[in-house]
């Protein structure tokens, strides 16, 4: 959100990492971009209905340049597109791209329990080619791996397989991995997201820092700590590390 990136750039040390990286920033239609280091205004919708709605009747925000479909196993995206995602993924990006606008991809893990709950949901994932199948057409993916971020070993598994399904698919597509500094469970600290950055530098080419609040996006969240993102950031072992995606 504007708000936690704000906080995040208030730090001179990580404003200065995030000098030069691309970075998509979501904005609600009442938001205005940061002024604190360059953005590309960004919009998310949480289904395809509400994202064809929003363009076909031209309600999208005149500065907007980036769209997300964030389909999810939840009550906010509709249950014929969890149950398949792949197709309403490339029919978000045709028409993402239609209206001229960048399109990102982020289907959640948890699409797999859409008939149930499964035993391991990171393989069912993959055995699934969510990533692959929304990365088609994109132009950029996140691979939510965040629910993984507590061991950094797992954390590189999980995205290394899911950018090589995701790149085989559509060679072209930029591959960012989720962080989050307040995910469901124990509390994350800022050398926790420095692990999992250097993990999969090689897999990744950029990261969703995702600072979430207490809301019907996150019911079960505590308060944003918008101090571990900056932590992680001001890291000097994140020296050699670009293109930090950030929202």
């Amino acid at each position: 959100t504007k708000q936690a990136l704000d906080d995040v750039t208030a730090d001179p040390l990580a404003r200065a990492r995030l000098d030069g990286a691309h970075i998509y920033e979501i904005l609600t239609a009442k938001e205005q971009p940061s002024t604190t280091v360059p953005v590309v205004p960004t919009m998310s919708f949480k289904s395809f209905a509400s994202l064809q709605t929003t363009l076909n009747r031209g309600r999208l925000p005149r500065d907007t340049k980036a769209i997300i479909y964030d389909a999810e196993h939840w009550a906010q995206t509709p249950p014929d597109e969890q149950q398949n995602p792949g197709s309403f993924y490339q029919q978000a990006a045709a028409i993402t791209h239609a209206h001229g606008l960048i399109f990102i991809a982020t289907p959640a893990m948890d699409l797999v329990d859409v008939n149930g709950k499964v035993a391991d949901p990171t393989q069912t994932f993959l055995s699934q080619n969510i990533d692959a199948n929304a990365a088609r057409d994109a132009d950029v993916l996140d691979i939510q791996a965040q629910s993984l971020e507590r061991n950094s070993s797992t954390y590189q598994d999980f995205v290394s397989k899911a950018s090589a399904q995701a790149r085989s698919a559509n060679p072209s597509v930029t591959v960012i991995a989720g962080l989050s500094t307040n995910p469901h469970g124990s509390v994350i600290t800022p050398a926790m997201l420095v692990s999992d950055i250097a993990a999969v530098a090689a897999s990744a080419s950029g990261f969703w820092m995702n600072i979430p609040d207490l809301g019907p996006s996150c019911p079960d969240c505590n308060q944003p700590r918008p101090e571990v993102a900056v932590g992680a950031l001001t890291d000097g072992r994140l020296a050699t590390i670009n293109n930090l995606f950030t929202h």
